[in-house]
């Protein structure tokens, strides 16, 4: 096995990927009627502390889970800031 797919194999090991989809469901609980992009909620959990990073990309995978589960819906779109690109904006699957 390449070094890379060892690197990669050791972090995927590490992830707590029921404590994140749980802290994105949380988040998107409290923010119901406008709903939240994988930017804003990883800004969002960032600031409070529950995460290392505010990146898009440290809570885009879980919400691609949650909408294949169907716990979540993507409810439009918005323009993100940083990427001047509209993006998928998302909310709890009631």
């Amino acid at each position: 096995m390449a070094i890379t797919d060892q690197n990669r194999r050791e972090s995927l090991d590490k992830l707590d990927r029921k404590r994140m989809c749980d802290l994105i469901i949380t988040a998107l609980h409290d923010n119901q009627e406008q709903g939240l992009t994988a930017r804003e909620t990883a800004i969002i959990l960032y600031n409070q502390g529950m995460i290392i990073s505010n990146e898009r990309q440290a809570t885009q995978p879980r919400f691609t889970e949650l909408v294949d589960e169907g716990v979540v819906k993507v409810i439009g779109k918005r323009r993100d800031e940083i990427t001047n690109r509209n993006v998928a904006v998302y909310a709890l699957n009631n």
